[in-house]
């Protein structure tokens, strides 16, 4: 015959067990989450550099094309159609 504190002390010794492995699966969760966060922020931020890099390139191409003065009608469009982009990139960023 059985005692029932071992009968007892088993389904302790089980309870512990599965929470012990609840609590194991529930930090790997939140670690597999902080992880994306991160990740997230990272590529965020690459992607601002990115265009802030590019604004500036379109910058650098605005000022030559102001010191260039040249009064042709296509220089004067593609002028114009630099300056949008260059604001768009503003807008965005």
């Amino acid at each position: 015959m059985t005692r029932p504190n071992s009968v007892f002390e088993n389904r302790v010794e089980s309870s512990s067990r599965v929470i012990a492995e609840a609590i194991a699966l529930y930090e790997n969760l939140l670690e597999q989450q902080e992880k994306a966060h991160n990740e997230t922020l990272e590529q965020r931020e690459a992607e601002k550099m990115w265009i802030y890099q590019k604004r500036q390139e379109l910058e650098q191409v605005q000022m030559g094309w102001k010191s260039f003065s040249v009064n042709a009608p296509l220089f004067n469009h593609l002028a114009y159609r630099l300056i949008f982009v260059n604001r768009i990139c503003k807008i965005v960023y």
